[in-house]
């Protein structure tokens, strides 16, 4: 607004009458873009979108006013923008290289003998975010739509005596409320339909929907709303996990009919997962140091931009009758469709979803939350309907990550070889069962970390409460563990004198060694070259030699050093029948190829890595690919963006079938130009005969002579056998496909007066199996250090008594661009022969071990270890304090 960056929801329009308004339309297009949109492009600055319109208004005010600012200067002129994907770092290099054309950051790329593996691409969408014409589905219009409106429960639990509708169904304007009565089959749930669409007699959860209206405005829905008389009766709430263990307090899950419950692990418990390997009593008798901790880590909301939004309307079905058509953002959304169709008791055939753009995921949009109710409004009204979640709205209506408390008991020889590792930990898995198991089941899979470990005893349950849901958050449950064994290994390398990074060398996983839970590990596994590059990068042994204390002018500052480990499945595992991917690749007109998946992008840059997996296994340019995704009518089934698998699972699925295609091209040129199949190729989308370069034929052309040939290939992707829980030890027990590991080195200050931490700088080494987009791959970990920067120091949802407290964004804690350390990535690649081309997933593990590294690394400048997430200045002085107290009571 006359050239000032401002922020337009809180910018009244008396305000701007008169002025100069730039928007994000008024910079560039797709097809002729400004220089500073087509720089967020290039740099992959550009993961899920959604905030990047801001950044590139914000970016435009401050060159406009400052040509050539430095970092800190961007910093500063960025800090009112949020971003949750990208770590800030490629933002903070797109203004560079829009500010200083001519010293564009190189994006460092893996030598490799492939075209299009390991080359940073532009993105596929990447234009289409910079400049601001990527349609999400708040965005989606459609002609006579009503707008749809939720009363959600004040109460953590409380039981409906009754609802008095009839003043808000005689409002001017409203044209449906539902009740749980109008829910034709009133339970779904992502894996257990456990949960009521809408409350049915008692809600369990705050936030949880009672009542929904539609009606011709928002304005006139939310009034509806007000119209609508409940009495409750307020119950008491089961709030903290450990009580609801207790014999005498009763079900939280107390469903009707009977038969809803779980009652596989117990009351209240939701999922357990149990490992008992070897002989841990015997073996904690052996050890020369044995160490325990006491760890809590906290409740944490995803925070992605773009709230749930949902637009659903009837159309004519191809074969007779209405197709139910929803628009919505989601990360799976055949399992959105299967569980539509259960509630509305409505063939499955008569739904398609529709995948846009999705604003960031993380696990969050795995559940459904508006898609039901939008479509049950359109049903019964018979007119489009659009939801779109207020901020505070969607924070109350998703999941969280699990919160989880127990300890930790850990041993080792004199020599540092661990012996023994004893893990108990309680989740709160809040009101309903959501993905419970499977966080669980990750948690209990990855407790002991990535070491060897021949008696491992883990216990992991998730219990219900009157809390929040928790669900699926970056990691399904290895953040929370991986802080709780990491912070125990530095604990026990202490003990023994040992280093930390030495201790952990000597203990790493390897190929040919076993996981905690039984699995025994045949390749692929980058683990101790991640540790010694990272070490090497952050010259640890020097800077252990070295003093801690900065400089005297910055006393009471102290420095410290801190190394964390993960590792962390890739695919769901655990013989899960979901586990594959499909993917339909055509020959199209005018030298194009198609690739069709019905797997969702939601940020990570899986339509462009499998585009460049497509044209390399083909031969074509990476230009000449397109894809189309997310539409159940006109996409096979892929599976669930989650559990880092989509470049592995699709990306397999689309190599076989570019294969498969390749294969059919040739052997109709060879038909067509009467030379041997054998003697074909494809190279640069033209198709050459060995040994006669003259000998050449487009794909366009092939197309032209084929006649009314086709060209299309499919393929489901399965991949290699997954056993279910069981006995760890048998051999060839396999929990999962592969996995990721790194490790990464975390430089604090810790201000001893105040209990501030700085962290300064972050060594990243990740080993991905084989990089196919540098930048993606390097947008990927750094998007998920600074989510663990912000899980480590700030982010907590508080809860109070079943409430919400954190009721703004803002409030959440998430880091800004001001916040965030210098971050040094390097790529391990360690190729996993099941992958495409060797490539296994990055997406989730990045997150993993920032806590424990910046934790320790606080321990290291300090002397004391916070074990309770968040790390806040708070409970640095008072361990400061406790510390003190116990030094003076001794002397």
């Amino acid at each position: 607004l006359n050239g000032k960056a401002v922020n337009a929801c809180t910018t009244p329009l008396r305000v701007a009458d008169g002025g100069e308004v730039l928007t994000i339309e008024g910079l560039g297009t797709p097809v002729h873009p400004h220089p500073l949109q087509r720089a967020f492009a290039d740099c992959g600055a550009c993961q899920c979108g959604f905030c990047i319109p801001g950044f590139v208004v914000s970016a435009a005010a401050l060159l406009e006013k400052n040509p050539t600012p430095t970092v800190e200067e961007i910093r500063e002129g960025l800090k009112e923008n949020v971003c949750r994907c990208t770590g800030y770092q490629q933002i903070i290099e797109a203004v560079l290289s829009a500010a200083y054309p001519s010293s564009k950051p190189p994006i460092p790329e893996p030598p490799s003998p492939l075209k299009e593996i390991g080359r940073s691409r532009t993105r596929k969408d990447a234009l289409e975010k910079s400049c601001g014409t990527a349609v999400y589905a708040a965005d989606l219009y459609v002609a006579g739509m009503l707008h749809a409106a939720v009363l959600r429960s004040p109460h953590p639990h409380a039981r409906i005596r009754s609802i008095d509708t009839a003043e808000a169904e005689a409002l001017t304007g409203v044209h449906g409320v539902l009740t749980a009565k109008d829910v034709p089959h009133n339970r779904y749930g992502l894996i257990t339909p456990d949960q009521p669409v809408l409350a049915e007699g008692k809600v369990r959860c705050v936030g949880e929907p009672v009542l929904a209206v539609a009606a011709e405005s928002e304005d006139i829905a939310h009034e509806a709303l007000k119209k609508v008389r409940i009495v409750w009766e307020v119950l008491p709430g089961i709030l903290d996990p450990r009580e609801a263990l207790k014999p005498e307090v009763p079900y939280v899950q107390d469903l009707e009919p009977e038969g809803q419950v779980i009652q596989e692990y117990g009351k209240n418990i939701g999922s357990r997962r149990q490992v008992n390997r070897g002989d841990v009593d015997r073996a904690f008798g052996e050890c020369a140091a044995v160490v325990e901790a006491l760890v809590t880590t906290q409740r944490v909301e995803h925070g992605y931009l773009d709230p749930e939004a949902c637009l659903s309307c009837l159309e004519e079905h191809a074969e007779g009758g209405d197709m139910l058509v929803v628009h919505s953002a989601g990360q799976n959304i055949f399992a959105d469709r299967r569980q539509i169709s259960a509630a509305l008791k409505r063939e499955i055939e008569s739904i398609r979803i529709i995948l846009p753009h999705c604003g960031g995921a993380f696990g969050g949009k795995e559940d459904v939350v508006s898609q039901i109710i939008c479509s049950l409004l359109t049903v019964k009204t018979g007119r489009p309907v659009k939801y779109v979640l207020s901020r505070e709205e969607s924070m109350l209506d998703s999941t969280k990550r699990h919160p989880f408390y127990g300890t930790v008991k850990a041993g080792a020889d004199a020599s540092g070889k661990l012996l023994a590792v004893e893990v108990n930990l309680v989740g709160d898995t809040g009101a309903y069962t959501s993905v419970c198991d499977i966080v669980m089941t990750r948690g209990a899979t990855h407790a002991s970390g990535p070491y060897e470990v021949d008696n491992v005893r883990v216990d992991v349950i998730g219990v219900y409460t009157n809390n929040p849901i928790g669900g699926a958050m970056r990691g399904f449950g290895t953040p929370q563990v991986a802080f709780a064994i990491e912070v125990t290994m530095d604990k026990l390398a202490e003990a023994l004198g040992i280093d930390p990074v030495e201790f952990r060398l000597t203990n790493a996983l390897e190929p040919g060694k076993k996981t905690g839970a039984g699995q025994r590990l045949l390749r692929s596994v980058g683990l101790k070259e991640c540790i010694e590059k990272a070490a090497e990068a952050s010259a640890w042994h020097d800077f252990k030699r070295s003093r801690r204390r900065a400089p005297e002018e910055e006393n009471p500052w102290r420095r410290g050093i801190g190394i964390g480990l993960a590792f962390k499945n890739v695919g769901l595992g655990n013989a899960s029948e979901r586990d594959k991917a499909a993917a339909e690749i055509t020959l199209e007109p005018g030298d194009r190829v198609k690739i069709r998946t019905g797997a969702a992008e939601v940020g990570q840059g899986m339509t462009t890595i499998l585009c460049q997996l497509a044209a390399e296994a083909l031969g074509v340019p990476y230009e000449q690919v397109d894809i189309e995704i997310g539409d159940t009518l006109r996409t096979p089934e892929s599976g669930v963006s989650s559990a880092s698998r989509q470049t592995f699972m699709t990306g397999n699925a689309v190599v076989r079938a570019a294969q498969e295609l390749k294969e059919q091209i040739l052997r109709v040129a060879s038909d067509v130009i009467d030379v041997p199949f054998e003697l074909l190729n494809i190279e640069e989308g033209v198709i050459r005969a060995g040994g006669n370069p003259n000998l050449l034929m487009t794909l366009g052309e092939l197309c032209q002579r084929a006649g009314e040939r086709t060209f299309k290939a499919d393929n489901l992707y399965v991949p290699p056998i997954t056993h279910a829980w069981g006995e760890s030890d048998e051999e060839g027990y396999k929990t999962h496909v592969t996995y990721g590991y790194g490790a990464q080195i975390a430089e604090v200050r810790v201000n001893e007066d105040t209990g501030e931490v700085v962290v300064d700088r972050i060594v990243a080494a990740h080993d991905v199996g084989r990089t196919i987009h540098p930048a993606a791959v390097r947008g990927q970990i750094g998007g998920g250090i600074v989510q663990g920067l912000g899980y480590t120091l700030w982010e907590e949802y508080r809860v109070e008594n079943g409430k919400p407290k954190s009721k703004l964004f803002k409030k959440c804690g998430m880091p800004g661009i001001d916040q965030v350390p210098k971050i040094k990535t390097i790529i391990v690649e360690d190729h996993e022969a099941d992958g495409p081309f060797g490539a296994q997933g990055v997406g989730e593990i990045s997150t993993v071990p920032t806590a424990p590294a910046i934790a320790n690394a606080i321990y290291d400048a300090v002397g004391v270890r916070i074990t309770d997430l968040p790390v806040t200045p708070a409970k640095v002085r008072a361990a400061l304090r406790a510390r003190q107290k116990l030094v003076e009571t001794a002397s």
